[in-house]
């Protein structure tokens, strides 16, 4: 090896990972609301994403959108719309989870997660698009709390409390992520419990329920959500919904073809079944005729014979 090479490699830096993920100046805590998003990889990817879906909702659900007077200049108005888009502050907010392909975004005061979340479902259920690539499961996140049981059931009796339903089926469903002092089944049953409380005309529900109680325990705290047809919306995975809406819709279209040639069948068979209902009438006065013509044939032939038969028997007198 010449000293060159040998100088070339000595010199080149060397890097050593230590495997640690870096630490964020705003991390997840408590008393927060917005959104978790999952991913499979490429986080920063599902991050774009997730903070397009949230502007464009937030620009159409939360934000006024001045009229256009016929006398004002269109010119200022414009400018003025140049200057608002300037001035315009970040409205949503990453947290840091400390999970891989977990992410969280907080939305402010005003902005209710589960209304972007059901007009983004309503979306995507009309428009037959996932309108997401990397972004998996978009989960409204109505407020956060401590992994610990005594906050755990604060949270969950104030979040109740925002629930006005008489009687509904409800099921429980928790999921633990880098927290080893927290049970997923003890956290399921804490909650029941707190459900039976606040309200006893629920009834629990395994098998499609009309709202799911969610909680997400993620390391130090804990995500809790209400969501309306959890399995209908599979699970509120944008990608998995999209497909299924568009499998649907295929099948439906089947079945109108099938329809289509089934009424097309059955016409058929019923002009068919008339033309021959007419062949038949047909052949019917056709055999009648041929028999009142043949009896009219004999008739004639009987009249005619008669005299000549007479003659043939006559006999001749005696002298």
């Amino acid at each position: 090896m010449s000293q060159s090479w040998k100088r070339k490699f000595r010199n080149k830096p060397q890097f050593n990972f230590s495997g640690k993920r870096k630490k964020w100046s705003n991390p997840l805590t408590e008393g927060v609301k917005g959104f978790l998003f999952t991913c499979n990889a490429k986080e920063a990817e599902c991050v774009r994403e997730g903070y397009n879906i949230l502007d464009e909702y937030y620009e159409a659900l939360y934000t006024k959108h001045n009229q256009v007077d016929n006398g004002e200049d269109i010119a200022k108005q414009l400018e003025d719309e140049i200057n608002e888009m300037k001035s315009k502050r970040k409205v949503f907010y990453q947290l840091g989870t400390n999970c891989r392909n977990l992410v969280f975004v907080q939305s402010p005061e005003e902005v209710d997660p589960l209304a972007i979340s059901n007009q983004l479902i309503s979306d995507i259920r009309t428009q037959k698009s996932a309108k997401t690539r990397h972004l998996l499961r978009f989960i409204p996140v109505l407020g956060t709390c401590k992994a610990s049981v005594p906050s755990i059931e604060t949270a969950v009796r104030e979040l109740l409390k925002t629930r006005s339903d008489p009687f509904c089926d409800y099921m429980v469903m928790c999921k633990v992520r880098n927290n080893d002092d927290t049970c997923s089944t003890h956290l399921i049953e804490v909650i029941a419990n707190i459900v039976k409380q606040e309200k006893p005309q629920w009834r629990v529900k395994l098998s499609d329920p009309k709202l799911t109680i969610n909680a997400d325990v993620v390391c130090k705290v804990c995500c809790l959500s209400i969501l309306p047809d959890f399995f209908k919306n599979k699970k509120y995975n944008l990608i998995e919904l999209a497909q299924s809406v568009i499998k649907e819709s295929e099948i439906g279209s089947e079945v109108n073809i099938c329809k289509e040639s089934t009424n097309t069948d059955s016409g058929a068979i019923q002009s068919v079944g008339s033309v021959k209902s007419e062949i038949e009438s047909v052949t019917t006065e056709n055999t009648q005729r041929t028999d009142v013509d043949f009896e009219a044939q004999t008739t004639d032939t009987e009249l005619k014979t008669g005299p000549e038969e007479a003659q043939e028997i006559k006999v001749e007198p005696t002298q």
